[in-house]
């Protein structure tokens, strides 16, 4: 969907500030929500689809208010609410108990915490080292090969895309097949794969940007089939 979280190409928002010994999580409410993400998609509560759409569909002004993680709370919280898993009422009523009551002790049964923990300290290396990878394991002819001329599709979709805006309408060359995954613009609207091979498509900077960009860049972007069209065929 189009939208304020599709930033890729935009201009006037300063420089990153990168500070390479800063740690990971500026609160500790961050790694825990860094977690949580992990459980419920984990659990098959949401994909990762669902949880990215559910970020795209925050109000334009508090998306930009808010920070990285408050962004992964926000969706998460209303994935539940929405799936009735867990009503966003219920979370209002639990942080008011909270704010009475103070700190929630650490350890087994204190503070009303569940016993069982679904994702526990010496689960997470091994979490993070497999990650979600969204691969079929299917085999399907791919449209392109490497080599080839493709255009990217102008396509305006009201739902979720992983098709960036900066790329619509432009032509690239096909730099290598990754394989067969889902289509993100199905699985976050009803869980539905869609398998179908994925592309590094290689763009020149003045393809991008126009003439004034330098001729010595270009860029790799990931793009399913669906994006694609042959160069020389009408564009969809």
């Amino acid at each position: 969907m189009n939208g304020i979280h599709d930033m890729g190409g935009m201009h006037g928002f300063g420089k990153i500030q990168y500070l390479p010994e800063e740690s990971p999580f500026r609160e500790e409410w961050e790694g825990r929500m860094f977690a949580l993400l992990a459980t419920v998609t984990g659990l098959g509560l949401m994909n990762v689809e669902e949880w990215r759409h559910g970020i795209e569909r925050m109000n334009p002004a508090e998306y930009l208010s808010a920070s990285y993680y408050e962004h992964w709370l926000h969706s998460v919280v209303d994935l539940l609410d929405q799936k009735s898993i867990l009503s966003i009422a219920d979370v209002e009523k639990r942080m008011a108990r909270m704010k009475r009551r103070g700190p929630i002790e650490d350890g087994p049964n204190k503070g009303g915490r569940s016993k069982t923990a679904m994702l526990r300290r010496e689960m997470v290396p091994g979490a993070l080292a497999t990650g979600q990878s969204t691969r079929a394991d299917v085999t399907i002819e791919p449209r392109f090969r490497p080599g080839q001329q493709v255009r990217a599709k102008n396509l305006q979709s009201p739902g979720h895309t992983r098709l960036v805006r900066y790329v619509k309408g432009k032509v690239g060359v096909v730099e290598k097949d990754f394989g067969v995954f889902t289509l993100p613009d199905t699985m976050a609207h009803g869980n539905i794969p869609t398998p179908q091979h994925v592309y590094s498509i290689a763009f020149s900077s003045e393809e991008l940007w126009g003439p004034q960009a330098d001729p010595k860049n270009s860029f790799r972007i990931g793009l399913w089939e669906d994006y694609l069209d042959p160069v020389g065929d009408e564009v969809s």
